[in-house]
């Protein structure tokens, strides 16, 4: 997002301030095809052209490879403002650790899972928000830069030397460097990939009996799915204990000719625009109705400010010990 510039007088101050001045790079391109990204470098453009600031705020064309070393070895704080949960991850915030840059962000992608109070810093809350709650994390980082950041790197001791901002350089290479580096991505890959599927595949080709058994399930699940009804859907208010709003919902259905325990039931809503994840959500059975048990009542809340109708209910056989996700037949959806 545009975050740095939402407020852009503010940002001017804190560029022009004659005690503390500030320097802004900013890198990027869209794919063609990307009318909001492409806006959004059209904003910081024409920010950066203002004659007022021309000689605060760079703006690099054409980002690629060559671009990020330069910038990985040279910068001191890396901004990232995604819109939470849309960063995929953050590789080029990880890249800066070991080159002495500190990172400042919305809690997202790595940075949820690496933030700490002494190796960095983190704005706004861990929330999910739409483009509404812009204005509010761009305070937020507007805030940090001014109350936070930038103090601490014009603080100069005897020998000119920033003390506190190399305490925080000593803790993000120290604490999160050996976290964040490729030794950690292939030992990860290996490990919740890679190890477990070969497990299977050696399972599997040495026990003849048990893999037979595996495709006889999903051939005797998929044919039993279209049986699998939604009854009905129950939606009520359910706001949390500090007032955000939310719904619980609550659905009865009927497995048909599936076991109960096969049957796995959830809330899903497509990701708003802008977002790339959808909400999948799990619904656990809170009750069986009489006669015999074979309705089954499943339930769940979700914290949202988005309409009850972004939802919708669908079952999923339940996987089995030894079974691929995409080897999973089939969704039955709510009508």
């Amino acid at each position: 997002t545009t975050l740095p510039i939402h407020d852009p007088e503010r940002l001017r101050r804190l560029l022009l301030d004659p005690d503390r001045p500030v320097q802004l790079l900013v890198a990027g391109k869209a794919h063609p095809s990307d009318g909001v990204g492409r806006a959004m470098v059209r904003e910081m453009v024409r920010f950066a052209a203002d004659p007022a600031v021309a000689d605060r705020v760079v703006f690099v064309p054409d980002h690629d490879l060559s671009v990020a070393l330069e910038l990985s070895a040279g910068v001191d704080v890396w901004l990232n403002t995604p819109r939470r949960p849309n960063e995929a991850c953050g590789t080029s915030g990880m890249k800066i650790l070991a080159n002495g840059g500190l990172h400042a962000s919305i809690r997202d992608g790595w940075w949820d899972e690496a933030w700490d109070t002494e190796a960095g810093w983190s704005f706004g809350d861990d929330a999910e928000h739409g483009p509404e709650h812009d204005a509010a994390d761009a305070a937020a980082l507007m805030d940090r830069l001014e109350q936070e950041i930038i103090p601490a790197f014009h603080d100069r001791d005897a020998e000119g030397l920033p003390r506190r901002w190399l305490a925080r350089i000593r803790a993000s290479m120290q604490q999160l460097t050996p976290r964040f580096d490729a030794a950690r991505m292939v030992e990860d890959l290996a490990s919740c990939l890679h190890d477990p599927a070969a497990a299977a595949w050696r399972a599997r080709r040495e026990d003849r009996e048990a893999t037979e058994a595996l495709e006889r399930w999903v051939e005797r699940t998929g044919a039993a799915l279209p049986t699998v009804r939604v009854l009905e859907t129950q939606v009520e208010p359910a706001p949390d204990a500090e007032g955000r709003g939310g719904w619980r919902f609550i659905t009865r259905i009927d497995p048909g000719r599936l076991p109960a325990e096969d049957v796995d039931v959830e809330l899903y809503a497509d990701p708003p625009a802008g977002r790339q994840v959808p909400t999948v959500l799990a619904m656990p059975v809170i009750d069986r109705e009489a006669p015999g048990g074979r309705v089954l009542h499943c339930a769940v809340r979700v914290t949202t400010d988005r309409p009850w109708t972004d939802f919708t209910v669908r079952v999923r056989p339940a996987a089995p010990e030894g079974l691929l996700e995409i080897e999973r037949p089939g969704i039955m959806w709510a009508d």
